[in-house]
């Protein structure tokens, strides 16, 4: 469930404890306005909040800033590619599930990424369903 709920814990008539939980942030970090605009209204229609950046280290301060749940990112970007900001993740200890989202099929490229620390890795077009289930598998682990 991409937006997060009020639960409320009761035995009987006792009241246990009640949790807030916001909306679940994605970042996207993609050179690609297209990309970007396709990525974010796929998220805003499955119910996340949706935060952009078009580069690697646009991407990065704004992960650093807003502290986001999820970050999906393309890997062939020009300056800062998808891999620094892999590096960059892991440098600064931001605890942020990472899938990345490329036109690169390689099994290579795929097994680089999620020995580096993603969670994830889908291969555009984008799948909706896909994405979501990425999503949510990704939050079930939870941040490392």
């Amino acid at each position: 469930m991409p937006t997060r709920y009020i639960e409320i814990l009761l035995i009987g008539k006792s009241l246990l404890g009640v949790y807030w939980m916001n909306t679940v942030s994605v970042l996207i970090i993609d050179d690609s306005s297209f990309a970007r605009r396709m990525l974010s209204a796929a998220l805003k229609e499955l119910g996340y909040e949706v935060i952009a950046a078009e580069s690697g280290s646009e991407g990065i301060k704004r992960a650093v800033e807003q502290k986001p749940d999820i970050l999906i990112t393309d890997l062939l970007m020009p300056g800062h590619d998808g891999f620094w900001v892999l590096d960059q993740l892991k440098s600064l200890n931001l605890k942020v599930s990472t899938i990345i989202f490329t036109s690169d099929v390689q099994t290579t490229t795929k097994e680089r990424c999620l020995r580096m620390g993603a969670d994830a890795f889908l291969t555009k077009p984008l799948k909706k369903e896909e994405l979501d289930t990425a999503i949510r598998n990704a939050l079930a682990r939870g941040k490392r």
